[in-house]
């Protein structure tokens, strides 16, 4: 069984007063989970049983080691101090708080590496290709030459430590770029977008986004895309509950660190 998941954890609060730690820390972290296990897959590394997930997961007990092989999952429980939990919430640098993430990793990775075979060196040039791509994760998701409307749309997976964004750029067909915008923002967590996002349907007027069951999501008119306006709209109720909205923009703003994030 091949490695095909690497995710950094939390063990769940037990009091109310540490579930907006805990649910920053999951959203903030999901850009570098998603990251890595992308990646690793294209490694085809083989783990030494029945896992295919590695978690590293920060407690505030002592270091522990826990394997399902039911949910193909082994996890190193990473004790971190409150010294350390406090330096990390001054941290107002992106790049000190993902290095902080690395190290969390890398400690789970080497406890684990204690009693089982774990690629510790090549999940560290992860971390690396991470870095030298300056901390960004964005990836293809589609593209489509659209010969009636003299355009080309390319569709792009754009996370950051705050939201999730589908980005559609469109030149014109000898790749003459016209404009891009994102068509749909939500939190920065596969459960949110995971499912939403899966097809792109182009009819004779719309370019349509539809989800795993071929559902659709969004919808951009042609006629826009063609003219450089990028708008689309949310064809499913629920999906737009996770939308910024007025309902929800504290929880937004609950995922960012500093005055000047929030502007």
């Amino acid at each position: 069984m091949n490695f095909r998941y690497i995710y950094l954890g939390i063990e769940y609060p037990e009091s109310e007063n540490e579930k907006d730690f805990y649910i920053k820390f999951r959203n903030n972290t999901w850009i570098l989970c998603d990251y890595l296990s992308r990646h690793v897959r294209k490694l085809k590394l083989p783990s030494d049983g029945d896992y295919n997930l590695l978690s590293s997961s920060i407690t505030r007990g002592e270091n522990f080691l826990e394997m399902s092989p039911s949910c193909k999952y082994l996890q190193s429980g990473v004790h971190v101090s409150d010294e350390e939990i406090q330096s990390y919430l001054s941290m107002r640098d992106e790049r000190d708080r993902f290095e902080f993430y690395f190290s969390l990793l890398e400690r789970g990775y080497r406890y684990a590496a204690q009693s089982h075979d774990i690629p510790v060196d090549e999940f560290l040039k992860l971390h690396q290709q991470f870095r030298d791509g300056e901390y960004r994760n964005e990836c293809l998701f589609k593209k489509k030459m659209i010969r009636d409307y003299g355009i080309k749309v390319l569709l792009e997976h754009v996370l950051t430590q705050y939201a999730y964004h589908l980005r559609l750029t469109v030149t014109d067909l000898k790749g003459n770029y016209i404009n891009s915008g994102y068509i749909f923002t939500t939190y920065p967590s596969a459960v949110c977008y995971g499912y939403d996002v899966r097809h792109l349907l182009v009819t004779d007027k719309t370019l349509m986004i539809t989800d795993f069951i071929d559902k659709p999501q969004f919808e951009c008119q042609l006629s826009d895309l063609a003219a450089g306006i990028i708008r689309s709209v949310c064809l499913d109720e629920n999906t737009r509950k996770y939308i910024p909205n007025d309902d929800n923009k504290e929880e937004f703003v609950k995922l960012r660190w500093d005055e000047e994030c929030n502007k």
